[in-house]
């Protein structure tokens, strides 16, 4: 039987339609607003927007950041595509080791969150002992990534950083940035650690504004050059009783402790400034003391900051050679974990090698890898 429907109701039909359909893609929308693209885990605003609802229903009570250290690395020499597919294994391991104990997300590109529970007096230590399982579980094995027919093998570095509710954020975002300040933490102790967060924490982060803007208003002054000065440590050979070399080490008049200052400014790229004037104050006392001893060496500690660029350490070593100092007189001092951190470093070292500045390597073998990375 053929019912045969008015006008209005046709378009009744016809409107009813399109709002479920509006519904679905609406839908949709939202669910790809709380996503990460790459991976499709649940993404920042998404932690931030549902988080405190978790936090507050008692569902959740610890959040950790993961933070992958050598991902710039491959993105650099393998492009996108493939630190995509990166992201999705790690995304998936991360996953397998959680189960469905927890929330998994992404932050950005390089760092995952994981809402999780546990209670107890052994809290700490369960923490504890799940973080070293997860850093074993994705830092251990190669990781696999299929490139075409090939098999690329693939070895993460992490770290990562814990902080439990209530007793280190009153709400979600308190929570993260306790989170993030205790990863960031974890990568001073070096690659594959973490840190449960601690409140001496906030202090560090206030003094590390003060330094930042301490510096800024002294190099927007020019009074850096009054502030920064140089101080030398001399090397001896213990068995011939002689001096070989001299170490050229930063002050800064401001703040005692040069490790958090040079920190700070690697951070926020004022580091190219401090240099400048070091180097400036160096050099009359290498050219006194080199007038005495021909053959002596001196060496300055460069920044990862620095070697991502040839500009950024051209004008301070032409400055040496404009003043009649050898390069071959002059040793540039880096980390092995620092040839590894960008694709332009070796080509930076190469143009200043050829000049004739020699380069010395610290902390050799403690990197993502050692001899392997020595070509003849």
């Amino acid at each position: 039987m053929k019912v045969k429907l008015s006008r209005e109701q046709i378009l009744l039909v016809i409107i009813e339609a399109a709002v479920k359909k509006f519904e679905i893609i609406n839908q949709k929308l939202q669910e790809q607003l709380y996503r990460y693209s790459v991976t499709n885990l649940f993404n920042r605003k998404y932690l931030l927007e549902k988080g405190n609802q978790y936090l507050k229903e008692g569902k959740y009570n610890t959040l950790a950041v993961i933070d992958i250290r050598n991902l710039r690395t491959y993105n650099e020499i393998f492009g996108y595509e493939t630190t995509d597919r990166i992201l999705k294994a790690l995304a998936q391991k991360i996953r397998e080791y959680c189960e469905k104990g927890c929330l998994v997300g992404n932050l950005d590109s390089g760092r995952f969150w994981i809402l999780t529970h546990i209670e107890g007096k052994k809290r700490e230590e369960i923490v504890k002992e799940k973080a070293k399982g997860l850093i074993k579980f994705l830092a251990e094995d190669e990781l696999k990534i299929k490139i075409g027919s090939e098999d690329l093998l693939i070895l993460v570095s992490l770290n990562i950083g814990i902080a439990f509710y209530p007793e280190h954020g009153r709400d979600i975002g308190e929570l993260l940035m306790s989170a993030e300040m205790a990863t960031d933490r974890a990568k001073d102790k070096g690659i594959n650690t973490f840190t449960l967060f601690q409140e001496d924490f906030k202090k560090n982060v206030e003094e590390n504004i003060w330094i930042e803007e301490q510096l800024r208003k002294s190099i927007k002054t020019g009074r850096i050059e009054e502030q920064i000065y140089p101080v030398f440590q001399v090397r001896v050979n213990p068995r011939l009783g002689k001096v070989t070399g001299v170490e050229v080490l930063m002050r800064w008049k401001l703040h005692p402790r040069i490790f958090k200052v040079v920190l700070v400014a690697e951070k926020t790229g004022l580091i190219k400034e401090l240099f400048n004037v070091l180097v400036k104050k160096t050099v009359p006392v290498i050219k006194s003391a080199l007038s005495i001893y021909p053959s002596l060496s001196f060496g300055f500690n460069i920044s990862p900051a620095q070697l991502g660029s040839v500009e950024e350490l051209r004008k301070p070593l032409d400055h040496l050679i404009k003043e009649g100092i050898e390069p071959q007189r002059v040793q540039l001092e880096i980390t092995e974990t620092q040839i590894l951190e960008n694709k332009q470093v070796e080509e930076t070292l190469i143009e200043f090698a050829k000049k004739g500045f020699k380069l010395v390597i610290d902390d050799f073998g403690r990197g993502y890898s050692s001899f392997d990375r020595l070509k003849t």
